[in-house]
């Protein structure tokens, strides 16, 4: 089963993954807006977990209310994913050069996907 404690040692070793792929990066520059970055996925991340959770819950007896409540729920923490990384994206261009942060969403992105295909693989259909 996924649990929040699974998720956070993925991201754990998302972090000790990226610091390794920055090297070279003026890292003063890079880590503060990189630990502000990783601190608001985290809240989303938090919501995905919940999203899990009620899903596993309710996979074998899922009205089509709930059905809907949570792919609603799943398709707003992809969008709120999606305008993050670009906020972001653009704070991050004023202190670092737009290649080095494409690079950093590059790996970013590699690391998500990552993270959900552990998740696929431990999450079953709705019955």
């Amino acid at each position: 089963m996924v649990t929040l404690s699974c998720l956070r040692r993925i991201s754990s070793w998302q972090t000790r993954l990226l610091s390794t792929a920055m090297v070279g990066i003026a890292s003063a520059r890079f880590w503060p807006h990189y630990d502000q970055y990783r601190a608001e996925r985290q809240k989303i991340g938090d919501r995905r977990v919940r999203l899990i959770t009620d899903f596993l819950a309710q996979k074998n007896s899922m009205s089509e209310d709930e059905a809907r409540s949570l792919a609603k729920e799943d398709f707003a923490i992809e969008k709120d994913t999606s305008e993050l990384k670009a906020k972001w994206y653009e704070k991050m261009t004023k202190v670092l050069s737009e290649r080095t942060v494409a690079r950093f969403f590059h790996i970013d992105g590699k690391l998500d996907a990552a993270a959900d295909l552990a998740l696929a693989a431990n999450i079953p259909l709705i019955h």
